[in-house]
């Protein structure tokens, strides 16, 4: 029997001005815990350091119990954690589609949801991270120095930004592409 902890998502408990679990992709929400556990492991001898993304499960449950994808079936986008060669990404990627808020409307009739009408899609690297925005209030920021996410600099550091920015976009799959 494999035992895995984790997430779906993290929640906001007010880390800038948020609650909840939608609207932003900052660390509150996306960095979440992952424990696996399965027969024949030491206890804490596989640590993985890297960028790990939530894809990355089915692969490694696969890896783990010896079984592959049937030929022609689809093709998992993760990697395994547990091979010889447990992925060493240099980024992940994390999305929010544009929210719907009508539910809002009859609530909280006061409430304008304008500034969180927005898709957003992240790439977190162990020292960046930069989240695009639909409507162009991109965000850049420092985790070595600013593991909160509070100081943007994507006008300071734009040459990070355009980068990640590209890296981003090029490894969406291609239909995803065609929306930017």
């Amino acid at each position: 029997t494999m035992i895995i902890v984790t997430a779906d998502h993290g929640e906001a408990l007010g880390e800038h001005g948020l609650l909840g679990h939608k609207v932003n992709l900052y660390d509150t929400l996306i960095h979440v815990p992952l424990l696996i556990r399965y027969p024949g492991a030491e206890r804490g001898s596989d640590r993985h350091g890297g960028q790990v993304q939530t894809v990355d499960i089915v692969p490694t449950v696969l890896d783990v119990a010896g079984v592959g994808y049937p030929v022609g079936e689809y093709t998992p986008q993760g990697e395994s954690l547990m091979s010889a060669g447990a992925p060493t990404r240099s980024f992940s990627i994390a999305e929010q589609a544009e929210p719907r808020f009508d539910m809002f409307e009859d609530r909280f009739p006061f409430f304008d949801p304008t500034p969180f009408a927005r898709q957003l899609e992240a790439i977190r690297t162990d020292k960046w991270k930069f989240i695009w925005a639909s409507d162009d209030r991109h965000e850049l920021f420092d985790l070595e120095k600013d593991p909160g996410e509070h100081v943007n600099l994507y006008h300071d550091r734009t040459d990070v930004g355009r980068d990640l920015e590209q890296r981003l976009f090029e490894s969406l799959p291609p239909l995803q592409r065609l929306y930017r």
